[in-house]
């Protein structure tokens, strides 16, 4: 058994994860006072209960697990959305999408917590068919783990203006390593793959804001003679729809009206 001050700290974690999650707290319980006229009598509301399951998905929800808070780390952050996945994929009937957004800030390199749960990640992805899911990370570096690149089957690469992220890009996505482009009449004495790159590299640089450069292997790219061209070692220039909010502006959450 534990004591009130072993106990405490477990508590606190417990107390931290339900308060990103926006669980309401458990109400007051009526205590017995041996018979006391005066003591108070509190009724429970059924719709207070707090339930074990608010993890657990459903067909058209949206779980969102929010941990921008300055007390919370890295390994803190990891560990609360590793175990937030586990439930979620283990009681989560149907199918089901996972998205990371600024995956940067918490898949850090050369972390126990991060190491753990981008295992996590690359298992869920390597089964995502028996699983029923989806992985979607968005993340403005592409420092993370490699192996995250490699097991991606579409990706989006938006503008970015540092050749040693280019390097990194290049040597996981096939459309990037096959070098893909016009001629650019850079240097004498480049081979043709490396002015491919180059101009490749400049084609991304030029980028604007709400395009990028899709690529995808097993995308079909029409029909030429009966037979189903895909796009392999290619790429298409993607444009989404511009952007409704203005910078500065505050985070509209689930729960506001």
């Amino acid at each position: 058994m534990f004591s009130q001050g072993q106990n405490q700290p477990l508590q606190l974690r417990i107390d931290l994860l339900e308060s990103f999650l926006d669980v309401p707290k458990t109400p007051p319980q009526a205590q017995s006072t041996g018979g006391n006229q005066n003591s108070p009598v509190v009724k429970l509301d059924e719709s207070a209960k707090v339930t074990q399951d608010y993890i657990v998905g459903k067909p058209g929800e949206l779980l969102i697990v929010d941990l921008t808070d300055p007390v919370v780390d890295v390994d803190a952050a990891c560990v609360i959305f590793d175990t937030c996945l586990s439930i979620f994929l283990a009681q989560t009937p149907g199918g089901k999408i996972v998205a990371l957004d600024e995956a940067h800030n918490y898949l850090l390199r050369k972390n126990a917590a991060a190491e753990q749960f981008t295992g996590r990640l690359l298992k869920t992805i390597r089964e995502q068919r028996h699983q029923g899911t989806r992985i979607v990370i968005a993340t403005q570096e592409p420092t993370l783990d490699t192996a995250l690149l490699d097991l991606c089957s579409i990706t989006m690469v938006h503008r970015c203006t540092s050749p040693a992220w280019y390097d990194v890009l290049k040597k996981h996505i096939a459309g990037l390593y096959l070098g893909t482009g016009e001629e650019d009449g850079s240097q004498e004495g480049e081979t043709e793959k490396t002015k491919d790159h180059r101009a490749l590299f400049q084609k991304i640089v030029e980028l604007k804001v709400g395009e990028s450069l899709l690529f995808c292997p097993t995308a079909v790219m029409g029909i030429r003679d009966t037979e189903v061209r895909r796009m392999l070692g290619q790429f298409l220039k993607f444009r989404t729809r511009d952007r409704i909010t203005a910078d500065g502006g505050r985070t509209r959450l689930a729960g506001d009206a």
